[in-house]
């Protein structure tokens, strides 16, 4: 046979194999060739030896016609029992399989989506489905993605299996047993009846689907009655962390008040004698120019005293403000006089715009060191700038007029997106500590890069204390906000505080809330910890889980005083936890910081972008390093360029645990958090999502870093690992 025939028989045998193939003439050449065709290597090759002796090794050798049909008769029947016992051997391995899956109490749905993959080709089907007839008569068709409400009267198939609840198997639709809340029916659709090996696989995976539906509804009564238990567990021991946590920060304070006490002291010196030395007529007036470098020095030092103690203080609620009403106009224009020689020894002018009045209640010390906080940042680090500019000006507002008020300079960027960090602990204490004076008045401050170059930073100051309103301008649409509460008095409470601020929508029922969010492009889910039908830790992982809904923020609701105060809110992916009852303002205020926070997606792939990654990082970072809790961080660079970096962000996310953070820097480069995690366990995960990408085509190399260190030491380690210097 030459290799024409061997052609001849690849083509020939493509449609259908052969049961088994005789080989006569030059058996030491066909036979290796028809073994190279990769469909053929199974079959059985017996060889006519009639015509002459052979050396190849085959599955039996014919010497005369009756053993040469024996031979070929016994490879057949072999082949055949061989596919047998492989067919019953799956058969066997899924039903053990969904027996094992049902047991963890995944539910019907999740099931039938992890074993219809398999079942489909062992049963040769085309579809398979379970109807569900619940016992208050609604009836609905799972198959394996989604749940779908039907009618029996218009599904025939389903109403003949329904009528004959006394039968095992009709028209390839087989029952499972009745639970106690409803008959479940499994519909397998193929063209040939059902045969006995057919049904008995299709009995075996229906007793797991009702396993299924059992243990989770087992379970889902459990965790009911043992979540306030484990939340006053946590509770507990969140109380104790506290204590110590309390106990280091007074120990951090009062080593920084002896340190600021122990600085003040020899500038105290300094001060006094560069007084004595300006008020001595004998001075030499050649060495004045050096008293005032003195003098200004002294300044500057005493203000990063100041910083310091601000800086001590950590959280903004914390600082007290000495308000009153002031005029930021003459602030901004002794502030910018106050420090045009320091502009002028750096080759700057210096100039304000004010207008001649501009009144606001705020701590005019803490304004005053926000501004100088920003003009000396501009004059830091504006490359080849010559002029700064501050100017002041009346801002109105549909929730009340704000003053507004704008360092910008001349100079060059080097990149214009790092502005959008410029505000992060770890670029300096200077801009962090004039974010939080600023967001203390209920101001806001911000950076940005104008087009005709340079930086600008500003911030607004309130002119009267009026409540925060969201007003509806022509074109725009009001964010929706889902609330989702099984007591209709308190829905309607909310959504009537609500209303005029947002458009609201309500729901009752938890099996709603994803897909009703989903519906109606909700920008907010509210939502009782303990919903009808559906946990509400449950319904966040639901809401995450969801590629429209991953980003929406998620606020909890309970009126369980040592539950409300014993959860971590961003453990569980919730942006906050309210203590029912509350007040409407307080309500208001808790949503808008959502809204906020809820940025920081690449719009690329859904997943965090770096302004969105750092702040994760800085969370956790903040957490874990007083109690010394695990923390690892890696990147993932492409090596070579990925044609799909959607496709690949969907893979990477779901290698990973749901509470891990997974972010895209842009160009295929990602990066992932890995709360609870050691470096040695991060490493193990990093490697096998690596080696799970690369089966699909897509192939990372990864380098990893533990996370010990402070908010600001993690930021500027995750920087230097994200341009390639940290571990492998």
């Amino acid at each position: 046979m030459d290799t024409t025939s061997i052609n001849d028989l690849a083509a020939a045998s493509a449609g259908r194999l052969p049961d088994a193939l005789i080989v006569g003439e030059k058996a030491d050449v066909t036979v290796p060739l028809i073994r190279a065709l990769k469909h053929l290597r199974d079959v059985p090759i017996v060889i006519d030896g009639r015509r002459g002796r052979t050396r190849v090794r085959a599955d039996g050798i014919g010497h005369t016609l009756d053993e040469l049909e024996s031979l070929v008769i016994s490879n057949i029947a072999a082949r055949h029992a061989l596919a047998r016992e492989s067919l019953q051997r799956a058969r066997l391995e899924l039903a053990l399989s969904a027996t094992r899956i049902a047991a963890t109490g995944v539910g019907v749905q999740a099931l039938l989506a992890q074993v219809k993959p398999q079942l489909k080709p062992l049963l040769g089907a085309s579809d398979i489905r379970v109807l569900i007839v619940n016992a208050a008569g609604t009836h609905s068709v799972l198959d394996g993605t989604q749940e779908i409400p039907i009618q029996l009267a218009v599904a025939p198939g389903f109403m003949a299996a329904m009528e004959l609840q006394s039968a095992r198997r009709h028209e390839n639709t087989d029952y499972l047993p009745t639970t106690d809340t409803a008959v479940l029916c499994l519909a397998v659709t193929r063209e040939a009846p059902l045969t006995a090996d057919d049904t008995a696989l299709c009995q075996d995976i229906a007793l797991a689907l009702v396993m299924a539906a059992q243990q989770h509804r087992l379970r889902s009564a459990a965790s009911q009655q043992s979540l306030e238990s484990a939340y006053v567990d946590r509770f507990r021991e969140l109380n104790e962390a506290n204590a110590r946590l309390k106990a280091l920060d007074r120990k951090k304070n009062d080593i920084v008040a002896m340190l600021s006490h122990d600085l003040r002291a020899p500038l105290n010196v300094l001060t006094g004698h560069a007084y004595l030395m300006e008020t001595d007529p004998e001075f030499p007036k050649s060495l004045m120019g050096s008293l005032s470098a003195m003098k200004r020095t002294t300044h500057n030092i005493l203000e990063m005293v100041e910083s310091l103690l601000d800086a001590n203080r950590g959280d903004g609620e914390k600082m007290l403000l000495f308000s009153r009403t002031m005029d930021v106009s003459e602030t901004v224009i002794a502030v910018v006089r106050d420090l045009q020689v320091l502009a002028g020894q750096k080759g700057l002018v210096l100039k304000a715009e004010a207008p001649m009045s501009l009144e606001v209640h705020g701590d005019e010390l803490k304004i005053r060191q926000a501004l100088q906080n920003l003009i000396t940042n501009s004059m830091q680090h504006a490359r080849k700038a010559t002029q700064i500019l501050v100017r002041v000006r009346l801002k109105p507002r549909p929730d009340g007029d704000v003053a507004l008020i704008e360092v910008s300079d001349d100079g060059q960027l080097a990149n214009p997106d790092d502005i959008l960090l410029a505000f992060e602990r770890s670029r300096g204490l200077g801009l962090g500590i004039a974010r939080d004076l600023v967001e203390r008045h209920g101001g806001e401050i911000w950076a940005e890069a104008p087009r005709f170059g340079g930086a600008q930073f500003s911030f607004t100051l309130p002119m009267r204390s009026q409540p925060r309103m969201l007003a509806k301008t022509p074109g725009t649409t009001l964010p929706l906000i889902l609330v989702a509460d099984r007591d209709p008095v308190i829905a309607r409470a909310i959504q009537l505080g609500l209303t005029g601020q947002y458009r609201v929508a309500v729901v009752r029922d938890g099996l709603e809330v994803v897909a009703r969010a989903e519906a109606e492009n909700a920008a907010l889910v509210l939502m009782d910890l303990f919903m009808a039908n559906r946990d509400g830790l449950q319904l966040i992982r639901d809401v995450k889980a969801s590629p429209k809904l991953h980003s929406v923020p998620v606020m909890l609701m309970t009126s369980n005083l040592d539950v409300a105060t014993s959860i971590n809110a961003a453990e569980i992916g919730a942006a906050a936890v309210m203590l029912k009852p509350f007040q409407v303002s307080k309500l208001l205020q808790k949503i808008d910081l959502a809204l906020k926070k809820s940025t920081g997606r690449d719009a690329e792939t859904g997943l965090h972008d770096q302004i969105g990654f750092v702040r994760q990082l800085t969370d956790e970072a903040e957490r874990g390093a007083p109690t010394g809790r695990a923390l690892a961080m890696g990147v993932l660079r492409p090596v070579r360029e990925i044609s799909d970096v959607k496709a690949a962000a969907r893979e990477l996310r779901s290698r990973f645990r749901q509470h891990d953070v997974v972010g895209h820097m842009g160009k295929g480069v990602f990066v992932v958090l890995l709360p609870e995690t050691s470096m040695a366990q991060a490493q193990v995960q990093v490697d096998r999502a690596v080696r799970q990408l690369a089966d699909t085509g897509i192939q990372f190399e990864a380098r990893i870093e533990s996370v010990s260190e402070e908010s600001e030491a993690a930021v500027a380690r995750f920087e230097q690992l994200l341009l390639g210097s940290g571990s492998s």
